[in-house]
């Protein structure tokens, strides 16, 4: 009977031991809000969440203050995470899977890039459009979709290049061939 119990107890240990060595002792989530760009990092222990933080950026600080002083963060996942197995983590190694934030375009746009082209925009409205357009088709448009919302990001990268201080940016998102879903946007002047 004694011996029964010394090999449950061994058993156990290694069952212990082994998960210990495999699963993942400390995960870190993050997500991205859709409209101000903030970061939330949920970081857990063993599946445990125990922190929940916020980080603000520029795009984040000016959204905020000055198109939803009431915003409420509508989180988009990463398609990664930061990991430490236990074996691992004593030699000091950290192990990230391939992150990717969403399939969606916009986040190929630099944060102080859309900082420049929101400020540029007429209204509050606008801005919202702006960022509805490209979340519209969702946090993984279509193949097709993807590529003409990539087209809009390469034009304005290349726009922002030219000139960071630009004040016709609806003209290069328009000449791009993006549309905003609302209808606040100003309408060109026929030729």
């Amino acid at each position: 009977m004694r011996h029964r119990r010394w090999w449950i107890l061994i058993i156990s240990i290694l069952v212990l031991v082994m998960l210990g060595i495999y699963l993942p002792m400390f995960v870190s989530y993050n997500s991205y809000c859709v409209y101000c760009r903030a970061r939330r990092t949920i970081e857990s222990i063993y599946l445990v969440p125990f922190t929940i933080r916020i980080q603000q950026n520029a795009l984040s600080k000016y959204w905020i203050a000055n198109v939803e002083p009431n915003h409420k963060h509508v989180w988009t996942p990463t398609l990664c995470s930061t990991y430490y197995i236990v074996w691992v983590h004593f030699n000091g190694i950290e192990h990230s899977l391939r992150c990717k934030v969403s399939g969606n375009p916009i986040y190929s746009l630099p944060p102080e890039i859309e900082l420049a082209l929101l400020k540029s925009l007429p209204d509050n409205n606008a801005r919202r459009d702006f960022v509805d357009g490209f979340w519209r088709y969702g946090p993984n448009p279509n193949k097709n979709t993807e590529e003409k919302l990539m087209m809009v990001v390469y034009a304005i990268k290349d726009s922002y290049a030219e000139n960071p201080n630009r004040d016709d940016w609806l003209e290069v998102i328009r000449k791009a061939g993006f549309k905003m879903p609302g209808t606040t946007l100003p309408t060109p002047n026929p030729p």
